[in-house]
């Protein structure tokens, strides 16, 4: 996966913040929770782990379904951005939405009992709207999916 300007490999277990902090930083809850850490951020991009259980809501015969991966991707931008206000101590609205959807392209859906790993790069931000790309991929580094957000928060 390249990150910035250098290729790197992930481990998706290696947190930045434990999940249990994760869970408390976003607003969304159990069952409804689509990212387990950050494990890779700096101000413009972030990569963050799941790992996708047989007993996830939005799993479908062994596979996370495309809405779960389309959650996977704005619950990542809004980790990214809420975990850079809580390092520089501002208090951010953990509430927020999906404007748009652009670009989506789903090359596979990704298997149950495994991690996948989500790219974030902020494109453009104005006031509270966030445009990313982001990009799924697999523990292998395979590309699975990629799409570009637009994500506002009040």
């Amino acid at each position: 996966m390249t990150f910035g300007k250098s290729s790197i490999a992930m481990n998706p277990t290696n947190y930045l913040i434990p999940i249990s902090k994760t869970q408390e930083l976003l607003p969304q809850k159990t069952p409804f929770v689509m990212v387990d850490s950050i494990i890779h951020q700096n101000n413009q991009e972030a990569v963050c782990s799941f790992y996708i259980q047989e007993n996830n809501i939005l799993v479908q015969r062994g596979f996370l379904s495309e809405v779960g991966l389309i959650e996977n991707m704005a619950q990542s931008i809004a980790l990214q951005s809420i975990y850079m206000a809580y390092l520089n101590s501002i208090e951010k609205s953990q509430m927020g939405f999906i404007g748009a959807i652009d670009n989506l392209v789903i090359y596979e859906l990704p298997k149950t009992n495994s991690y996948i790993l989500t790219k974030v790069k902020v494109i453009q931000e104005f006031g509270a709207i966030r445009l990313c790309q982001t990009e799924v991929f697999t523990e292998s580094n395979k590309k699975i999916a990629e799409a570009k957000l637009k994500t506002a928060t009040p």
